[in-house]
C-alpha cells in the first residue's frame, strides 16, 4: 500500500508539473487581447499555485483509489492484497502486455454501448413529445445495450488480442495494441482526432465540445504516465530531509503569497478565468473551499471576505448606516453621523455619498423579442417558457424601460440608429452601395457615441460578435475595436460565452481608466444552436 500511494504520488507530480507550463502558454495565446509584463508574471505564479493544488487533489484520489482498492481486495484475497501494486507493468507474454488489449476492448465496448443509447435516445425523441414515455423507450435501449455488453466486451478483447500479437513483431514497445505507454499515446490522438472530425463535420457541435478541457486532460495523463515510469527507476541519490522540507516550504509560501497578494490582481486572475477552462475550475475550486459560509465570497483571490463564518458579511452585502458593523468589508461601518448639518437654502451631497464618474457598460443583444423574454410575459403565458431568467434578475435591480420602441425591426437598421441618436433614414450619413453581404457602412461625418464618451475622457471599446462588424464604420472615436468573434461568417456560433470573456479581458485591463465598453451578443439571431446547459428549443431553422 506504501508503494501505491508513492506512486501515486509522483503519478500527480508528473501530471502537475506537464499541466503547469503547456497550459500557461496555452492561456497566453487564448486570451483576447494583450497583457503587462507583471500580469503575465503573477499569471506564471497563480498557474504553479493552482497546479500545487492539481497535485493535491491527484495524490488524494489516486491514493485513495488505489489503497481502497488494495483493501477490499484483501477482504476476499489476502494474497492478492498483498501482489504487485497499481500501474505495475505486468510480465510480456510474446511481446505484450495482456492488460492493454483487454483496456482497447472495454474502450471499445463502452464507446459501442454508447452510441447504441444515443442513437435511441435520439430516434425516441424524435417519434415521441411525451416525456415519460420518450424516457421508457430509451431505458429499454440502454438495457438491451448492457445486456450485449458482456458479448461485445469477449469480441472486442479477442479482436484486441488478435491484434496485439500480430503487431508485436514489426513494431516492439511501440504496439499500441500491447503496449501500455504506446496505447496512452495512442488513445491521446484517437481523442484529439475525434474532436478535430466533429469540429468539422459537425459544425453544431462545436458549442458542446470541451476541447480546451480534453487537451488539459490529456496533457495530465500523458504527465501522470511519465510520473508512473519514473518510480520505476531507482533514485540515484538518497532523498534529504532538509531539501525535502526547503521545497514544500518554498511551494507553501508561493501558495501564500499567490492567494493573498499576486492572484488577487484583477487582470492575472482574468486572464486564467477568460482563457483557460481548467484554470477556471481550479480557481473555482478554490473559492468553494475558502468559502467557508457559503455567500459566495471568500477571503482569498481579491474577494476581501473579511468575516469568513458569516455569510451577512461579504464584498456584496448592503451596509447599514451607524450600527458599528462594516457589512461590506470596505473597512468602515457606513455613517450618517458625520454629515454637514444644512447652513443655508441648499443641503449639499454628502461626501460619503459623491461617486466618482460612472463607468459604462452597454449592452446589445441580436436579436430578441420582448414578449418571448422572461420579464416581458413568456415565463407566465401560455407556453410558461423561462427563456431569460438572468436577464429578468437583472431587470428586478434595475430601472427596466417597459415602454420603449425600437427604431426598427431590423438589425442593419437599429444599430446605426443606437450609435448615433438618428432614424435610420432621417439624418444618418450612409454609404448606399455597400459590399455584397453587408449593410450600408455608417460614414465618418456621423457623431457616434463612443466619440462622444472620447470626447468626456473616456477610454472607449467595442466588442463585436458578426461579420458586419469588420467593415461597418463603427470604429469612429475607438480606442480598441474587436470583432476578431465574428471575423468571419459562422451561421453555428455559439459567442455569448466569448463575448463574456472579452469584456471581463478589457475591463480588467483598463482599471486605472474611466471606460465606455459596447459589446453585441449574437447568439439569438437566426439558427438555433445548442447551447451547454441551456433548454433545447429543437433544431428547425
Amino acid at each position: 500500500m506504501l508503494a501505491d500511494i508513492g506512486r501515486a504520488i509522483t503519478m500527480a507530480t508528473g501530471g502537475a508539473m506537464a499541466f503547469a507550463p503547456i497550459e500557461y502558454a496555452i492561456t497566453l495565446w487564448a486570451y483576447a487581447g494583450s497583457s503587462s509584463i507583471a500580469s503575465k508574471l503573477r499569471l506564471a505564479a497563480l498557474t504553479a499555485t493552482l497546479s500545487l493544488w492539481l497535485w493535491l487533489v491527484l495524490v488524494c484520489v489516486l491514493g485513495a483509489a488505489m489503497a481502497g482498492a488494495r483493501l477490499v481486495r484483501g477482504v476476499f484475497d489476502a494474497q492478492a492484497a498483498r501482489g504487485t501494486g497499481w500501474f505495475t507493468p505486468s510480465p510480456t507474454v510474446d511481446a505484450v502486455r495482456p492488460g492493454v488489449p483487454k483496456l482497447w476492448a472495454m474502450i471499445a465496448t463502452v464507446g459501442a454501448v454508447g452510441a447504441l443509447v444515443q442513437r435511441g435516445a435520439v430516434w425516441a425523441d424524435r417519434q415521441y413529445t411525451e416525456p415519460q414515455l420518450t424516457a421508457v423507450v430509451i431505458a429499454i435501449v440502454a438495457l438491451i445495450a448492457f445486456a450485449f455488453a458482456a458479448l461485445l466486451r469477449r469480441l472486442f478483447g479477442m479482436a484486441a488480442d488478435l491484434g496485439a500479437q500480430a503487431l508485436a513483431p514489426t513494431l516492439g514497445v511501440l504496439n499500441p495494441l500491447g503496449r501500455w505507454r504506446a496505447a496512452g499515446v495512442a488513445l491521446a490522438g484517437l481523442v484529439g482526432a475525434s474532436l478535430v472530425v466533429c469540429w468539422y463535420a459537425l459544425p453544431q457541435s462545436r458549442s458542446v465540445l470541451p476541447v480546451r478541457l480534453a487537451i488539459s486532460a490529456v496533457i495530465i495523463g500523458l504527465g501522470m504516465g511519465i510520473g508512473a515510469l519514473a518510480h520505476t527507476y531507482p533514485v540515484r541519490a538518497p532523498r534529504r530531509r532538509r531539501v525535502a522540507l526547503g521545497g514544500a516550504a518554498g511551494a507553501c509560501a508561493l501558495i501564500v503569497v499567490t492567494l493573498l497578494r499576486w492572484g488577487a490582481d484583477l487582470e492575472a486572475k482574468y486572464v486564467a478565468i477568460t482563457a483557460s477552462p481548467a484554470l477556471d475550475q481550479l480557481i473555482k475550486l478554490v473559492r468553494k473551499v475558502n468559502d467557508l459560509d457559503r455567500d459566495g465570497f471568500g477571503s482569498v483571490l481579491g474577494e476581501n471576505d473579511c468575516s469568513p463564518l458569516d455569510k451577512r458579511i461579504h464584498p456584496g452585502a448592503t451596509d447599514l448606516p451607524d450600527d458599528g458593523t462594516d457589512q461590506n468589508c470596505d473597512g468602515r461601518d457606513f455613517s450618517l453621523r458625520v454629515s454637514a448639518p444644512p447652513d443655508g437654502p441648499t443641503l449639499p451631497v454628502p461626501s460619503q455619498f459623491k461617486r466618482s464618474d460612472w463607468n459604462i457598460l452597454l449592452l446589445t443583444i441580436d436579436t430578441v423579442r420582448y414578449d418571448h423574454t422572461s420579464f416581458g410575459g413568456y415565463k407566465t403565458g401560455p407556453k410558461q417558457r423561462d427563456t431569460t431568467p438572468r436577464l429578468a434578475e437583472l431587470v428586478r435591480k434595475s430601472t427596466s424601460f417597459s415602454f420603449a420602441n425600437a427604431p426598427s425591426a431590423g438589425t442593419m437598421a437599429s444599430i446605426p440608429a443606437i450609435l448615433t441618436s438618428k432614424f435610420f433614414h432621417s439624418g444618418i450619413a450612409l454609404d448606399e452601395t455597400p459590399s455584397p453581404g453587408n449593410p450600408p457602412r455608417i460614414k465618418p461625418e456621423n457623431t457616434t457615441l463612443p466619440e462622444i464618451m472620447k470626447r468626456g475622457g473616456y477610454k472607449t471599446g467595442v466588442i463585436g460578435s458578426h461579420h458586419w462588424w469588420n467593415d461597418w464604420g463603427l470604429e469612429q472615436g475607438v480606442d480598441d475595436y474587436d470583432n476578431t468573434i465574428g471575423k468571419t461568417a459562422d451561421p453555428y456560433i455559439v459567442a455569448a460565452h466569448k463575448v463574456t470573456d472579452h469584456i471581463l479581458a478589457w475591463i480588467t485591463r483598463q482599471q486605472a481608466h474611466k471606460r465606455f465598453l459596447w459589446a453585441h451578443y449574437i447568439d439569438p439571431h437566426g439558427r438555433n444552436v445548442a447551447h451547454p446547459d441551456v433548454v433545447d428549443y429543437g433544431t428547425s431553422e
